[in-house]
């Protein structure tokens, strides 16, 4: 990072181009020295909050394992992968939202390891963190399509506000992350009513077309769509209590969803 920033140093006032290919063709890009300005001051603060924030400590975890084997083990689980778990040691926690990494670490050097979500929920619960920023930060995790990442509404909504109420990035990322083959039927269901309550009440019948729609699409990727619409009819009805008449308009919302994916079947 340091040698990066080195080099932005020495184009910042020049700027910079650099040269690729795709499908067969030569592309040229070219940094004007505004763009390479705000990638120094990027790199500067990003450096500048490891020194406040991280500690540096010597990589004791690998000294017993044989220099080929180590090389060889990089090469297999990828070095982002390898060197996260080898850093780890003198009785730290693995913070990864990665299952797998944390299982390995787990089995193999016997290292504890806890999902960042859980950790973040942790803080939070111990008022550490306000639940705002608990809120973003889960936002966030899910804009970068980490797999594990579980959504809730109070997420839904903060994207969905962050994207000026419209249908498009971040919410399309983070609603995406609703129906992955990791998630679980009821809590999936429950949140998905949740939210698109909100936007029923928020934005009335026609305001919240759109938004049931983009969250309805992603859910019946990896669950079957009859047993979706049977999951929602069950939780609308528990969600809305007496609100029939709100609740009917989400019903209708969602029974308009399904009609016109039978018309035109969403891939």
């Amino acid at each position: 990072m340091q040698q990066h920033l080195l080099e932005l140093n020495s184009r910042r006032k020049s700027g910079f181009g650099t040269v690729g290919s795709a499908d067969g063709k030569f592309l040229f890009v070219n940094h004007t020295p505004a763009e390479v300005e705000q990638q120094h001051n990027e790199y500067e603060q990003l450096i500048q909050w490891i020194k406040d924030n991280c500690e540096l400590t010597p990589q004791t975890l690998g000294l017993d394992m044989p220099r080929e084997e180590k090389d060889l083990r990089r090469e297999a689980l990828k070095p982002e992968f390898f060197d996260s778990m080898m850093a780890v040691s003198d009785g730290r926690v693995l913070v990864s939202e990665d299952l797998i990494l944390r299982s390995l670490a787990k089995n193999e050097h016997d290292i504890e390891g806890c999902s960042l979500q859980t950790l973040l929920a942790f803080i939070t619960d111990n008022r550490w963190l306000s639940t705002r920023k608990y809120t973003a930060s889960i936002a966030q995790l899910a804009e970068y399509s980490i797999e594990f990442v579980r959504v809730t509404d109070e997420v839904l909504w903060f994207s969905l506000r962050k994207a000026g109420w419209r249908v498009k990035p971040p919410f399309t990322e983070v609603v995406h992350r609703l129906g992955t083959k990791n998630s679980d039927f009821w809590p999936m269901i429950k949140v998905a009513t949740k939210f698109m309550k909100r936007c029923v009440l928020a934005f009335g019948s026609s305001g919240s077309e759109s938004f049931i729609s983009a969250t309805l699409t992603p859910m019946v990727r990896h669950f079957d769509v009859l047993k979706v619409l049977s999951g929602l009819s069950v939780e609308i009805r528990d969600e809305f209590g007496t609100d029939s008449a709100n609740a009917e308009i989400l019903v209708n919302s969602v029974l308009r969803w399904h009609e016109a994916r039978r018309i035109i079947p969403f891939r």
